[in-house]
């Protein structure tokens, strides 16, 4: 990115220009403070540490690694950098830690575990992606989804036998999602709703 391309000038133009080698120090060395100003609006824009905002601290610190030696030594955020590293590191371990905590609470599954599941699959979806993948206890739940599905599968086959009374409040619980679900919805409406499982 040189303002002057001593390339392109022909001999009898660079005898012309009077310390040609200074003012092609000059850019090179421009250029190292703007490779180092650029770094440091990277680092400068992550602004407060979320677990949502990893992404971003990594990109900072890769652009960071890609400086050469005394670019890094132009960088005036690089404090900051270890700082917000060292934050969104321990703000990660707690998130992934709650999310396992959560998943272990699960413990035996049956049909009243469903708030429990519920809850962890929720703090576990809020994870970034690139913690996700570092939930060491995620499989427990995925097994603890199918055997309540199963549960619930085996409580409405019951239920469709006559094998099974239930009242309208303990049919709700049987499904998750009953937004279309009133106080005034009848028990045969409710019981068609659980078919559609």
């Amino acid at each position: 990115m040189y303002f002057l391309d001593e390339k392109h000038l022909l001999e009898s133009e660079k005898a012309k220009v009077a310390n040609l080698d200074v003012l092609i120090a000059a850019e090179k060395e421009l250029e190292n403070f703007i490779a180092a100003d650029n770094v440091d609006k990277l680092i400068g824009d992550i602004g407060y540490v979320t677990i949502n905002n990893g992404k971003r601290i990594k990109e900072a610190r890769e652009a960071y690694d890609k400086l050469t030696d005394y670019q890094k030594t132009l960088v005036k955020n690089y404090d900051k950098l270890l700082e917000l590293e060292k934050e969104y590191d321990k703000l990660a371990a707690e998130a992934v830690e709650r999310v396992e905590k959560l998943i272990d609470k699960i413990g035996n599954v049956d049909i009243d575990s469903a708030e429990d599941i519920g809850d962890a699959k929720l703090a576990y979806n809020q994870l970034p992606d690139e913690l996700k993948k570092l939930v060491k206890n995620y499989d427990k739940l995925e097994k603890a989804e199918k055997e309540l599905k199963r549960l619930r599968e085996e409580a409405l086959a019951l239920l469709e036998e006559g094998k099974l009374v239930l009242t309208k409040t303990e049919l709700l619980e049987l499904k998750e999602d009953f937004e279309k679900v009133t106080e005034n919805t009848s028990y045969d409406a409710v019981l068609a709703l659980l078919r559609k499982i």
